[in-house]
């Protein structure tokens, strides 16, 4: 919003704001920047249950802890600086008020409640996700220690771009999560993920449980039973490459079900170093080529991680008897911010533990990032499954999604017009450019004369059962569309006035964007009748028309 970017610089004068075109530019790129009051009103609103906090914080949390990161590390802008300053207190204000509302479901949660369609308990992934997958292809579970809604969001745009395609349940509103074992640590959450239940473990007993689990085991041949591999085996001896013998269960066929643990993440939390790390395929050591023996398999990629974490933004240390970063035993006294739980998915003794649900609060020396705690950005486990690109073959009972943004997070073009017009002068309009309230438009005065004509609204229909439809489906023979992926397209671009940008499409029509050129490509073969333009795309512009007349010249309807 202008306004509010206007307001916050007027604190330091008309000269505070950038006039500069390339401080413009780079301003342009955070989101947070130009949308504050939108990026604040997500954090505004009040929830009831558990259920519509967590989809909120799946749906815009992660977005907001991904941008507020960036806002955090300031800018060589001095007058930019104060305002994302001011902007990150507003959002952490937020942040904390959302984290207090979700501490009321905790208790829940540690007693093991369902929340609802799509959130599972992590306890519950290989029985409900990994098994029913590994039916139908093999499975490569990657779980990266420690990852967040936040880091997530940003690896899984990388992910898009490696050409690895979403996919989610038939009927799914969105992505899902898994809730955290409490406290949400390593041993306790990772290793409940990866034996199926609750419990805590090594490295050892991980890979004991996961290949003894009853659901994959049976899956799996009894020569190559599901395999995990950790840290220690990914890299191949004297060199930063992977294991020759990893690449080769992961790129092969014989093994259905792998699991790898990658501690990218978690290393990096551990570490004292004032670093903004920018999270893609690249940075994270191994990721690229394990995925890339994952796609000479074949393989369906299951992402995930075992807990979340928080960041040390200014957190108060809090001394307690234990060296845990963020939960203390339930015999200590509990202060403000923090709240008792008691359940069956508490692993400690009596089943009780003292966790902060308030991400200022840490019982440790100061590092990076911190997790163990209640907050959403630890209890809330990202997780996403992906296929290469190439595979096309349908899988029962999923579909191919596009990759989903928030509205607001969509500005590539829009900051860039609202830096424009912050900064240009305002322009009443002249005399000519203004409608003489006397005179009527040629098309109002058609339609007060009741010869305008009428909306002919059913030549969709019409279309599908005409001779020449049926003459171009035989010529063109099979193309990747269907019927009523088509009839969308067409009710779409008419609702729009017969032009549509593309990015548009993709989130309507729900087709992932490396699938986008295909689709179009298909509807274009079966509609430009004998080469003429019924449907064309403006790659310039990214836009895709359709020339209704032309077309019910040449369907004949």
């Amino acid at each position: 919003d202008g306004g509010f970017v206007t307001s916050i610089f007027s604190e330091r004068g008309q000269d505070a704001l950038p006039s500069n075109p390339r401080q413009i530019s780079s301003i342009a790129m955070n989101p947070l920047y130009f949308y504050p009051q939108i990026f604040l009103k997500s954090l505004n609103s009040e929830h009831d249950s558990a259920l519509s906090i967590i989809e909120d914080y799946i749906e815009n949390g992660g977005y907001l802890d991904w941008a507020r990161s960036r806002i955090w590390s300031g800018d060589e802008h001095e007058s930019v600086s104060q305002a994302y300053q001011r902007l990150t207190k507003k959002v952490s204000e937020r942040r904390e008020k959302l984290n207090r509302q979700f501490s009321h479901h905790l208790p829940a949660i540690a007693r093991g409640d369902r929340i609802g369609e799509g959130i599972l308990p992590v306890e519950s992934a290989l029985d409900e996700l990994v098994a029913p997958l590994s039916k139908q292809q093999q499975v490569l579970l990657l779980v990266l220690d420690g990852m967040s809604q936040a880091v997530y969001r940003e690896l899984s745009e990388d992910l898009i771009r490696q050409n690895w395609v979403e996919i989610q349940r038939d009927g799914a509103k969105g992505p899902g999560a898994l809730i955290a074992a409490l406290p949400t640590i390593t041993k306790i959450s990772r290793f409940s993920l990866l034996a199926g239940t609750i419990g805590e473990g090594t490295s050892a007993d991980e890979k004991k449980a996961f290949a003894s689990h009853h659901a994959l085991k049976s899956l799996a041949s009894t020569k190559f039973p599901p395999k995990l591999f950790h840290k220690g085996d990914l890299q191949q001896m004297g060199s930063g490459a992977l294991a020759s013998n990893v690449r080769e269960v992961i790129a092969g066929r014989e093994h259905r079900i792998v699991g790898a643990v990658i501690n990218a993440v978690d290393d990096q939390l551990s570490s004292g170093a004032q670093l903004a790390v920018n999270w893609s395929v690249e940075s994270v050591s191994l990721l690229r080529q394990i995925l890339e023996a994952a796609r000479e398999s074949g393989r369906l990629v299951i992402f995930t991680s075992d807990h979340g974490h928080v960041l040390d933004h200014d957190m108060q240390y809090n001394k307690t008897s234990s060296d845990a970063e963020r939960y203390k035993q339930a015999t200590e006294k509990t202060a403000s911010g923090e709240v008792v739980l008691e359940g069956g998915r508490v692993v400690q003794s009596g089943h009780e533990v003292i966790i902060p649900w308030s991400e200022k609060i840490r019982y440790t020396p100061k590092k990076m990032g911190y997790h163990g705690g209640g907050s959403l950005q630890e209890v809330v486990i990202p997780i996403g499954v992906y296929r290469n690109a190439g595979e096309i073959d349908p899988i029962e009972a999923w579909r191919e999604v596009p990759h989903h943004e928030p509205s607001w997070w969509q500005i590539e073009t829009v900051a860039v017009g609202v830096a424009e017009e912050i900064l240009k002068p305002a322009v009443k309009p002249t005399k000519k450019s203004q409608k003489d309230k006397h005179t009527l438009d040629l098309f109002d005065q058609i339609e007060s004369d009741g010869s305008k004509s009428t909306v002919d609204d059913n030549w969709i229909e019409r279309l599908f059962i005409s001779p020449v439809y049926a003459q171009m489906k035989t010529r063109v023979g099979r193309v990747i569309i269907g019927e009523d992926q088509l009839e969308s397209l067409l009710m779409l671009l008419v609702e729009r006035g017969g032009q549509q940008m593309i990015g548009a499409l993709i989130q309507t029509l729900e087709i992932p964007a490396i699938r986008i050129n295909g689709f179009l490509a298909g509807a274009q073969k079966l509609l430009n009748v004998d080469g003429y333009p019924v449907l064309s795309i403006d790659r310039t512009t990214k836009t895709v028309s359709l020339n209704i007349e032309s077309l019910k010249t040449q369907f004949e309807l």
